[in-house]
């Protein structure tokens, strides 16, 4: 190790712009004890809401290789090697596939004792993605074998990485922290969110906290809520979440085609999601692939928003009993779970919603997530796993 009393972690990914691999990268690098670690930054790419707010913490150094696009490969990889050497780190700690290929050429080349995978998702349908992500899925199969550790942030995930080639000995699960005192019921911010989107008191608010993307299921969404809203006329839905222009184009011009303007709401992208979700009276989480641990299911459960949510991923473990799970793609049974939903007695919702933030406080606190993580890199510092 690089001091005695300090285990020297380098944490790689591609950016530092929103999304919850992000999140929960800047939330590790902000939680582990300075005294124990010391904590740096490496991205592909400058910039970022995240990259902004890690800027302002002084425990965290941060890096950019300043990546030119997708083809500019070698040079960032060289430039990885030539730092890790330099700073000679006990561990390096890639986020996603792209970061963990080029983190462990460049990462073995330097002579870094332990390098560790983070897998963040489950069965994505590469099909979907163009030939270059399905290319680097496969790459970083036949790579798996060369990292020390792989963690997954789901038991989900671990099972299907398995499955594609990854070593079943090396991967282990490490589920998401939530930051509940961040995350929490706020009538003042429930108050506001609903003036905010012109809500009033007799309309019931589902909140959909998602980038526009194939895997995050609005295209099913908004085939149901044409039922649910000739059920539930008071439904109105708060859709968070930026994309591809091409694609929002797609959902907004699906939305008028089932003639659902008046129920839908397109925010694109927006932060202090902490300030908005207590707004929803529950969230729909519609994935129908490639889901691993949601932040969206489990921080809107910890400020009390029960959830519906399709069973991809580890969703239905994290919903438990508190909200209702359908299969993915079930457009009829995401349809029935809304009603039956929206039907509750008030006082039935908000039960649920308490039991829901129960449920994140015992079982997916961020303290767990930083204290699992923190003794998984001491044991690897000190008896680094064989290759």
């Amino acid at each position: 190790m690089s001091r005695p009393d300090r285990v020297d972690v380098v944490l790689l990914i591609r950016s530092l712009n929103r999304g919850g691999a992000e999140r929960q990268l800047a939330l590790l690098a902000t939680g582990l004890d300075a005294a124990e670690f010391r904590v740096r930054v490496v991205t592909f790419y400058p910039g970022g809401p995240i990259w902004d707010e890690l800027t302002a913490e002084p425990a965290v150094e941060l890096l950019s290789l300043d990546k030119r696009g997708r083809w500019d490969a070698l040079g960032p990889t060289r430039r990885l090697s030539g730092i890790l050497g330099a700073w000679a780190p006990d561990i390096l700690h890639c986020y996603m596939p792209e970061p963990s290929i080029v983190g462990t050429i460049a990462g073995r080349r330097a002579g870094v004792p332990a390098i560790v995978w983070g897998v963040r998702s489950s069965n994505v349908d590469y099909r979907k993605y163009g030939w270059f992500n399905w290319a680097t899925a496969r790459v970083a199969a036949s790579m798996s074998g060369r990292a020390d550790l792989i963690i997954a942030n789901s038991n989900a995930g671990r099972t299907h990485h398995i499955a594609q080639g990854y070593p079943a000995a090396r991967v282990i699960t490490i589920p998401n922290g939530i930051d509940t005192d961040r995350f929490q019921p706020s009538p003042e911010a429930r108050v506001a969110g609903r003036q905010r989107w012109e809500l009033a008191d007799n309309q019931l608010a589902i909140g959909v906290i998602a980038r526009l993307d194939p895997m995050k299921g609005h295209q099913v969404l908004l085939r149901a809520l044409v039922s649910v809203a000739r059920q539930v006329p008071a439904v109105r839905v708060v859709c968070i979440g930026g994309g591809a222009p091409g694609y929002a184009q797609h959902l907004a011009a699906e939305a008028r085609r089932l003639n659902l303007d008046r129920v839908v709401r397109w925010t694109g992208e927006l932060g202090q999601l902490h300030t908005l979700v207590p707004a929803f009276d529950l969230v729909c989480s519609p994935s129908v692939f490639g889901e691993g641990f949601s932040n969206a299911i489990a921080e809107a459960m910890a400020c009390e928003c029960p959830c519906v949510a399709t069973d991809v991923g580890d969703s239905a473990a994290i919903v438990g009993d508190t909200g209702l799970v359908v299969p993915p793609d079930d457009l009829e049974g995401l349809a029935d779970a809304l009603v039956k939903m929206a039907r509750l007695a008030v006082a039935d919702r908000n039960a649920r919603g308490r039991l829901a933030r129960a449920r994140v406080v015992n079982t997916f606190s961020l303290h767990a997530m930083i204290l699992r993580t923190a003794t998984t890199y001491r044991d690897l510092a000190r008896r680094p796993v064989s290759r």
